[in-house]
Parts: C-alpha cells; structure tokens; sequence
C-alpha cells in the first residue's frame, strides 16, 4: 500500500512538473516570420523541449524553402537562384549554415525568413557551371 501511495505522488507530481515546464506551442506562418525569430529558433538549445521542437521547426522551414527553389528550377544556369545543395546533405546541415550567415551577416533582420535563407543557401552552396 505504501509503495502505491508513492507511485501515486511521483505520477501526480511529475505530471504537475511536466506542465510548468511545457510553453503551448505557438503556430508561425512563413510569410509573418523574420529572419532574426527564425535564427532564434534556428540557436535554440537542444537541452529543452521547447528548444527541440524549434530547431526541427527551423530545419523544416530551411529545408521546405531550399526544396521550393529546387523545384522552381534554382539548380539551372537559368535560374535567378542559382543554388545547388550537394545531395544527401541533410535538413539540419542546412538549418546550420543559416545560422552562419545569418550570425555573420546581421543585417536586414527584419526581412521574411524565406529571403534570408535563399542568401544563405545561394552563399553557401552557389552552381559551379
């Protein structure tokens, strides 16, 4: 009976505990967020839930943008784009050369999201043709 007692109060404290910790999860668009909200998210620290699920949400959102370039033709000699990211680099690898520029660059902020990481993969992974 005692050891029910126990698990009992671990259960109901751990879930109280759990609920401190969790923020409600805030939806963004990608026409309303800015360079510098996704560099945040982009920085976020993997030690944290929150902070976790804001670096998938980066690399989600880099990953969706290089991918539309790629599909509007930004691999060709046509393209204004211009990017070729080398296959089988990964979302998150993406995700970290934004951070690069973005931290290197500081300027313009305040611009979408979207235009910033096409200047990133655009500088980081330009066509050699």
């Amino acid at each position: 009976m005692r050891l029910l007692i126990v698990i009992a109060g671990l259960l109901i404290g751990g879930s109280a505990w759990a609920n401190q910790e969790s923020e409600p999860a805030q939806q963004y668009f990608p026409q309303q967020i800015t360079a510098k909200k996704l560099l945040v998210y982009c920085s976020s620290s993997a030690m944290t839930r929150t902070g976790r699920d804001r670096r998938q949400y980066c690399a989600g959102f880099v990953s969706g943008v290089e991918e539309s370039v790629r599909l509007l033709g930004g691999g060709s000699s046509k393209s204004v784009f211009r990017i070729c990211v080398p296959e089988g680099v990964s979302a998150r690898k993406i995700a970290e050369g934004y951070v690069d520029y973005a931290h290197a660059k500081q300027r313009s902020m305040d611009q979408p999201a979207a235009a910033m990481v096409i200047e990133a993969l655009q500088d980081r992974y330009p066509c050699s043709y």
